[in-house]
């Protein structure tokens, strides 16, 4: 699929999964060295908030964001997904004074199964995904433009109507 990174036109390696489809199989380790994995996904309403790169000013703006709305849903949780370090992730935190989950995609494999990996950069794309209690998505955004934020209203929405569905 075809997004642009500050006007210029790049592509990713596929197509974001569908709206009410089961979110493609993972295993990742988070910045913390805990697995999180599909299993992590059941029985809760997620937001995960895909970042290229924690350490620019638009994907900290995202963090930051979503960080301050998700944690004040009850049952929602949040995971920020990116190509970045697990050093990386836990300097930002710190930096922030923030925790929550960040998610280092270190071998690309999370990006490549969403069909958000960006070979030309070697990132994943900027994307928000809600997953209801069942692994199932209700809502995707791939971010057109990389250098701009997602819709935050949308997707904390999203996140509020799975709660209930």
């Amino acid at each position: 699929m075809q997004v642009t990174f500050k006007g210029s036109p790049i592509e990713t390696n596929g197509n974001l999964p569908i709206v009410g489809k089961e979110l493609p199989q993972f295993k990742l380790t988070d910045s913390d060295g805990k697995s999180f994995s599909n299993a992590d996904l059941v029985d809760h309403v997620t937001v995960l908030s895909i970042v290229p790169n924690i350490d620019t000013s638009v994907c900290d703006a995202q963090s930051k964001a979503f960080h301050e709305k998700v944690s004040q849903l009850d049952g929602v949780q949040l995971a920020t997904i990116s190509v970045n370090t697990a050093e990386e992730f836990n300097n930002w935190c710190a930096a922030n004074g923030i925790e929550m989950r960040t998610v280092p995609d270190s071998d690309r494999a999370f990006g490549k199964a969403l069909g958000l990996y960006v070979p030309d950069k070697d990132i994943i794309a900027r994307a928000v995904i809600v997953v209801d209690q069942d692994g199932k998505i209700t809502y995707e955004q791939l971010v057109p433009e990389i250098a701009q934020e997602p819709d935050y209203d949308q997707a904390v929405e999203a996140a509020k109507e799975a709660l209930v569905a």
